[in-house]
């Protein structure tokens, strides 16, 4: 039995290694910020603040797309 347990734990951090080592960094951030995102607003009760950063990651987003699209197009600025 504690045998079965120490193989199953080694197993794990094994797989957990080479999960790191292969997955590339822009790939390891999106999955850490994901769970990260999870965990704050499954942790936060107030509603005012869960749509706070709702809100706020989207205004991000828009304004990172119109300057993506700004650096090629020179449209706006």
């Amino acid at each position: 039995m504690q045998q079965d347990q120490e193989q199953e734990a080694a197993a794990r951090a094994l797989l957990d290694r080479v999960e790191r080592d292969t997955t590339g960094v822009f790939g390891w951030s999106l999955g850490w910020g994901g769970r990260r995102a999870n965990v704050d607003e499954s942790a936060s009760h107030d509603r005012v603040e869960i749509w706070g950063r709702r809100i706020g990651r989207g205004l991000g987003l828009f304004a990172a797309a119109l300057l993506g699209i700004n650096l090629f197009t020179h449209w706006f600025f």
